[in-house]
């Protein structure tokens, strides 16, 4: 089984790259978000790599991180979700924003898929949100899923969903975000949103 390739990017299409391993090239289908991370041709470049078997065909899927990899097993694991909803839903942004939608059950960002409607939507939300590895501690859920940790209320989700998009869109890193905003909207529940925005702004420039 391929699990890594490491070559020199050759021909990059609108849904795959041809890496030159030795000599030998390589069609690997890839994610938007995928292609976008690869350097020009040329270039030297990393993949890790899925192979898909067939009755008829032996094919190559290609992710710029280990942790997109993971993603797209636990999104083929849902019915219904095969090998190209799976890269349409990671084409719609980074590993880290699927996680966050995923831990937040954000339906109307898996919608932003090709081939995904409301209902599948709401499948692959309700089928994965008991296997996101999360656990709860003082109200507060953590999920460690794909070596990234996103802490998230199980209350007022809402507020904590708004404020930390509001800051992840002004630049701030997910994780740091959704980390200020839970302890403010813990202590603090009954903030607007503008003021956590506030309160989380100026933890973040201590920082």
């Amino acid at each position: 089984m391929i699990s890594k390739l490491k070559g020199l990017v050759e021909e990059i299409g609108d849904t795959y790259v041809v890496l030159d391993v030795q000599g030998v090239g390589y069609h690997l289908t890839c994610s938007a978000a995928a292609l976008s991370q690869l350097p020009h041709a040329g270039k030297t470049t990393t993949l890790w790599t899925q192979m898909l078997v067939r009755e008829d065909d032996i094919s190559l899927i290609g992710f710029y991180s280990p942790e997109e990899r993971r993603l797209f097993k636990l999104l083929t694991s849902v019915q219904g979700v095969g090998t190209r909803v799976g890269l349409a839903l990671l084409s719609v942004g980074s590993a880290e924003d699927m996680l966050r939608a995923l831990s937040l059950q954000d339906q109307s960002y898996l919608t932003k898929a090709d081939g995904v409607g409301p209902k599948l939507a709401a499948r692959i939300v309700n089928e994965l949100k008991d296997k996101m590895g999360a656990f709860s501690e003082t109200g507060i859920t953590t999920v460690q899923t794909l070596n990234v940790k996103v802490l998230t209320l199980q209350g007022p989700q809402g507020l904590l969903k708004d404020a930390t998009q509001a800051l992840v869109g002004l630049g701030y890193r997910l994780i740091d975000a959704t980390s200020v905003v839970t302890d403010i909207v813990k202590n603090t529940p009954e903030l607007t949103v503008q003021e956590v925005i506030r309160l989380a702004l100026a933890q973040l420039s201590k920082s």
